[in-house]
């Protein structure tokens, strides 16, 4: 366990973060264990666990270092992997907590051994298993071991071919199957078997272009679109085969289709200028229970994380708020209204806030009053298009994405405000900006073939971490799970995996290469794959491990 602690940042480093980490009581619990450590120390054990409650991770790497006593205690009530798990989102821990309660000690024990030889540190992991914490201290040691590797082997455990370019791959919430959509007019759905090999499960067949292809959040189902005018629900059976539920039908090619939080509805856009929201009926069947009306068509359509809501985006220059009833009904609650085109709309975490990108250079930010009225709250500009604009995983930051080369931070203060907190800059138009599941860094990719890591220190102020070269645009970069590594997508051909080090630095660990640009790269649930989907018609599955003697 030590090795792990070891790779923390040290007191120093943590000395002024602790000082102002604490949420419990005030400030000078932190400042008394700084200045006078014996007071502080001879607490008895159970009131030092009850504070440990209260502190952030950096709150506890600085009293760690204080003295023996309070190492001691740390270490006993587990307070490091417990603090490293809260600063998670509740959804993000309850995903986190998934991943582990799904898989048997062979699995997890499989897990550890890529990264690690150290067998009494696995043993004493595991050993643990019955413990209440035992997801955090699992997941708390897995991911420092796999931040402890400078290189990683790349093993392709699986290639999903297609008859022409791949669009995107994405995998299951549980990791075990992945969906790919395809130029080809085929979505696959790819599953692990019990010995780890990849198999083809099935393939949906369109007309033409399958634009996305989308898991349900129980993994059960997938939904694709496609440019036949058509999306398809296609379903799991208890004996493991998967067969087309239902076909929805627009008058035109569907750009999107996505599953509400729940699973129970799924939602279209269509270029026909409408979205259809889709239920599924107590016998299985999916049948449609509303339907949003536009002038032109409707570039995105997305759920709120109640499923009570939707918010569409289109061409016809509006975005609008949909709701359920109580009867059942869906209703239009909210128009946002710009100046030309609307390319997304997205809600903040808690639902209570919309925040729109549109090509006349704003995002706009609109809040939901107590009465249940949206009104606006704030207007981010920028000198060109925006094209994407999205809430961080707390709800309390919005960054943005422009074609004028530059994407914006902006935060929210306690009178509920929102203030631009920073502006990260490339020399061409920003294709992706995403948030670590933390909140506390973003990494944009842009066409000017970089991709760039920036973080929120202390103070609150965002910092550069790292630049991610590459020899031609960059098309997408995303997070692993404990935001502590990035996979970019790129026109060169490659998907670059980087991470971050025990000293904050970043630094690369791994390509992946293509025969033709990458499309899309994303990691699976507990960070140790990557499914990369590519032009050259194929898409990757790829494991990660230590690429060094593991110790």
């Amino acid at each position: 366990m030590d090795s792990i602690s070891n790779t923390l940042p040290t007191f120093h480093q943590t000395q002024q973060a602790a000082a102002t980490a604490v949420s419990w009581g005030s400030k000078t619990v932190a400042q008394s264990s700084v200045h006078k450590p014996a007071e502080f120390c001879a607490l008895p054990s159970d009131v030092l666990y009850e504070l440990n409650r209260y502190l952030t991770l950096r709150g506890i790497v600085a009293l760690c270092r204080v003295n023996k006593r309070l190492n001691r205690v740390i270490e006993d009530d587990y307070a490091l992997p417990k603090a490293w798990f809260r600063q998670f989102p509740s959804s993000h821990q309850d995903q986190l907590k998934k991943i582990v309660t799904e898989k048997n000690p062979v699995e997890l024990h499989d897990w550890l051994v890529q990264f690690s030889n150290d067998k009494e540190l696995i043993d004493l992991l595991l050993n643990n298993k019955e413990q209440k914490h035992f997801h955090a201290q699992f997941l708390f040691n897995a991911f420092k071991l796999m931040q402890q590797c400078t290189t990683f082997k790349v093993d392709t455990k699986a290639t999903i071919t297609h008859d022409d370019c791949v669009f995107s791959a994405t995998f299951s919430p549980d990791g075990r199957h992945v969906v790919t959509a395809s130029k080809d007019g085929k979505a696959k759905v790819v599953g692990q078997s019990a010995d780890g090999s990849w198999q083809e499960k099935a393939t949906i067949t369109h007309d033409t272009h399958v634009n996305s292809a989308t898991f349900s959040p129980d993994g059960r189902h997938v939904v694709t679109a496609s440019d036949d005018g058509k999306a398809k629900v296609v379903g799991q059976s208890a004996d493991g085969s998967w067969q087309v539920k239902a076909t929805i039908t627009h008058d035109d090619c569907v750009f999107s289709a996505t599953f509400s939080p729940d699973g129970g509805h799924m939602v279209t856009a269509s270029d026909d200028g409408k979205a259809k929201v889709v239920g599924q009926s107590a016998d299985g069947s999916w049948q449609v229970k509303a339907t949003i009306i536009h002038d032109r068509r409707v570039n995105s359509a997305t759920f709120s994380p109640d499923g009570r809501h939707v918010v569409t985006a289109s061409l016809d220059r509006k975005a609008k708020v949909v709701g359920q009833s109580a009867d059942g009904s869906w209703q239009v609650k909210a128009t946002i209204t710009h100046d030309d085109y609307v390319f997304s709309a997205t809600f903040s975490p808690d639902g209570r806030h919309v925040v729109t990108a549109s090509d006349d250079g704003k995002a706009k930010v609109v809040g939901q009053s107590a009465d249940g009225s949206w009104q606006e709250k704030d207007t981010i500009t920028h000198d060109d298009n925006v094209f994407s604009a999205t809430f961080s995983p707390d709800g309390r930051h919005v960054v943005t994405t422009s074609r004028d080369g530059k994407a914006k931070v902006i935060g929210q203060s306690a009178d509920g405000s929102w203030q631009e907190k920073a502006t990260i800059t490339h020399d061409r138009r920003i294709n992706s900006a995403t948030f670590s599941p933390d909140g506390r860094h973003v990494v944009t990719a842009s066409r000017d073939g970089k991709a760039k890591v920036v973080g929120q220190s202390v103070d609150g102020s965002w910092q550069e971490k790292a630049t991610i070269p590459h020899d031609n645009l960059v098309r997408s970069a995303t997070f692993n799970p404990d935001g502590c590594h990035v996979v970019t997508a790129s026109a060169d051909g490659k998907a670059k995996v980087v991470g971050q080090s025990a000293n904050g630095s970043w630094q690369e660990k791994a390509s992946i290469t293509h025969d033709n640009l990458v499309r899309s790269a994303t990691f699976n649930p507990d960070g140790r794959h990557v499914v990369s989907a590519s032009s050259d018609g194929n898409a990757k599955i790829t494991k990660l491990s230590s690429d060094s003697e593991k110790g």
